[in-house]
């Protein structure tokens, strides 16, 4: 029988299967300042690689937490043109997308939001993918087979699908491919992907993704202390934490207190 340390329990209220997170923490630690002591009894810090990780583990944790918890319309892909923006200046970009994302909230739609991760081509050129939510409908042009259009679009569009451009952003920075969203708890699982190992290149201190102000977070229902991890269970664990997604929060409470 497994026991753990801290459990803290969240609520998701837009994850419609297993709204509910169990984090049960095997052992405490300081997540910015990571020790251990080495065979001579000697404190040590970790590597700086080792922390980079530690920082993309807590980036997805969060991208999951906002993908959850806002409600999204749209997938989007933006591209840059060399001739609107240095596209290999991913400080640069996040710069100027953010002041234009500002002013379109203010200009547009005060519901805009989104939530977007980097991703670099093989030249270092930057991309990115990510959720949106509250653009208008004027802005959006639908993009039909008569076009000239990318291989991916075309397709997606021969299937049924409707694939849009985001006007407003494309003529100021390049290229947009905006999708309908057609399975929420997917999407919010899918953008995790983006958090990948190329983001270590990243300086340390650098955010690894891109979010809007005021996006919900999840709620921290329970917190408590001591227990176990409920055998035959679809858990996910690391060194630190045990997570386990329910949907009837009591029934695992009760096993997992010792009720």
């Amino acid at each position: 029988m497994q026991l753990f340390g801290d459990l803290n329990v969240y609520y998701y209220p837009n994850k419609k299967e297993n709204p509910y997170k169990i984090v049960m923490h095997k052992k405490r630690f300081n997540a910015e300042e990571i020790i251990f002591e080495n065979n001579n009894n000697e404190r040590a810090f970790i590597d700086n690689e080792e922390k980079l990780m530690n920082n993309i583990i807590r980036a997805k944790t969060k991208i999951r937490d906002y993908a959850y918890c806002n409600n999204w319309e749209y997938f989007v892909t933006f591209t840059f043109s060399d001739s609107n923006i240095d596209r290999y200046d991913l400080k640069e970009i996040k710069k100027r997308i953010s002041i234009f994302f500002n002013n379109y909230k203010k200009r547009k739609n005060n519901d805009f939001k989104y939530l977007l991760i980097p991703e670099f081509h093989k030249d270092g050129a930057v991309h990115f993918h990510g959720l949106v939510s509250g653009i208008n409908n004027n802005d959006l042009h639908l993009f039909k087979l008569n076009e000239k259009l990318p291989q991916y679009i075309y397709s997606q569009l021969k299937e049924g699908n409707q694939i849009y451009d985001f006007t407003e952003f494309s003529k100021r920075f390049g290229y947009t491919v905006v999708e309908t969203i057609r399975n929420k708890q997917a999407s919010a699982n899918y953008i995790t992907k983006y958090i990948t190992k190329d983001l270590l290149s990243l300086p340390l201190g650098t955010c690894c993704y891109l979010n809007s102000k005021g996006l919900k977070l999840p709620e921290l229902i329970l917190q408590d202390y001591g227990g176990i991890v409920p055998k035959n269970e679809k858990i996910y664990e690391n060194e630190y934490v045990c997570i386990l997604w329910v949907q009837d929060i009591d029934k695992y409470l009760s096993i997992m207190m010792g009720a």
